[in-house]
């Protein structure tokens, strides 16, 4: 039955210097507060251009990640919590600051050390300090497939735009893979935010599709839709069968089965399938348990969407729904709690890690057993958020103070 870092901040009358280290808690929430106070009455009604404060955060993440940063999850958080706000950039050229900090946590230091910045000089200094080889890795970033090593090693070889990158076979012994290449073709689509309205249509096809794969398969689309939010940055879903458990040696060929299908109506082609993993050729391809592609929702002429698809086992389905709704805030609380009672919290179970290179293994006796996602939030002594909940313009009106402050921790 088929279920459905060194930062400097200035203001307007004089230059604060902020720590090289990675910011606290108590420091991230201060600095919201004393950009309150330094714009004083026209704090509410200061504009940020909106292009502008989107492409700073996408590129601040890149540059973090490149360099192996915490904050890069920050600037990512802050991105999509803000693309809510404006789906279109073109229809909302600007936001204003009470919208900004309606939708982002004042624990987000980092992404309002951004907007200070933008706010007060129009830039961000970290982004105008970069040399033109790390500018150029940080737009390589943006390519799926594309991860840091091979960004840093294509800008190091003196390649400076992507159209340089998608007519070179290799760099530097580097391949320029066929995914590699969907990914620079299709950039601008995949950077566009996916209406709602859209995935509501796609979630009636994808349940046909899955369903002639197999009536036992089950799915839910996960991430900001499943929180009920405007648009999304791609199409999260997550597939699971009741003939598939945690220590089930196979997945009996689910994955292809799923493929097969979409490809047959049509949801996917065989040339836009962007990487598969868990085995995807020779005798391991039949226990592959994801699969990335290409899909557009909306049919011929619209954008291109990323669409990532992952097999879990229904057995642990509250943990693999809890962890894949997000968003960061509530799963940074509840995995800092459950680590404080020396336990880890996955999307396949808690309990005490056996070793942390056997996957989701967890010590005999100690994992929580849940039959729910509320299960969970008890079990750490949390108030139950449904998922419509979990978005911080929600739920920083349900957590306590000293609860929201644990996501900085």
């Amino acid at each position: 039955m088929l279920t459905k870092i060194g930062l400097l901040g200035v203001g307007p009358a004089s230059v604060r210097a902020f720590s090289t280290s990675f910011l606290t808690a108590s420091r991230r929430a201060d600095y919201a507060t004393n950009l309150r106070r330094d714009w004083g009455d026209a704090y509410s009604a200061r504009t940020i251009p909106t292009k502008l404060l989107f492409d700073s955060l996408r590129d601040l993440e890149n540059k973090h990640y490149l360099a192996n940063m915490k904050g890069a999850p920050l600037y990512c958080a802050a991105h999509r919590a803000l693309m809510s706000l404006a789906p279109d950039c073109e229809v909302k050229p600007a936001l204003t600051i009470s919208e900004i900090e309606n939708v982002l946590s004042d624990e987000n230091g980092l992404a309002w050390i951004a907007i200070r910045e933008l706010g007060d000089l129009g830039y961000c200094k970290q982004l105008a300090a970069a040399t033109e080889e790390q500018r150029a890795a940080i737009l390589f970033c943006r390519v799926h497939g594309i991860g840091r090593e091979y960004a840093k090693k294509f800008a190091a070889a003196g390649i400076r735009s992507l159209s340089e990158l998608a007519e070179a076979s290799e760099v530097d012994g580097k391949s320029i893979t066929a995914s590699m290449k969907l990914g620079i073709e299709h950039l601008d689509d995949l950077e566009k935010p996916i209406p709602r309205q859209e995935i509501v249509e796609f979630e009636q096809r994808l349940g046909g599709a899955l369903a002639h794969a197999d009536k036992g398969l089950s799915f839910e689309i996960m991430g900001s839709y499943r929180r009920g939010e405007v648009v999304s940055s791609d199409i999260d879903v997550v597939i699971w069968h009741s003939d598939f458990k945690a220590n089930g040696a196979t997945t009996h060929g689910l994955m292809d089965k799923v493929v097969a299908s979409l490809v047959d109506s049509k949801i996917l082609d065989q040339a836009k399938i962007l990487s598969g993993i868990g085995g995807v050729s020779g005798r391991h391809r039949g226990d592959r348990k994801r699969i990335i592609a290409l899909t557009r929702p909306g049919g011929r002429g619209a954008p291109w969407r990323q669409m990532d698809i992952r097999l879990y086992p229904s057995d642990s389905l509250p943990y693999t729904l809890l962890s894949n709704t997000g968003d960061d805030g509530p799963m940074k609380i509840m995995r800092t709690i459950a680590k404080r009672k020396g336990l880890t919290l996955n999307e396949y179970g808690m309990g005490r890690k056996v070793d942390s290179k056997t996957n989701h293994s967890f010590a005999t006796g100690s994992e929580i057993p849940a039959k729910s996602e509320e299960d969970i939030f008890q079990a750490l002594g949390l108030p139950y958020l449904e998922p419509a909940q979990r978005s911080y313009s929600t739920y920083s009106h349900i957590l306590p103070r000293h609860v929201l402050s644990l996501a900085a921790a």
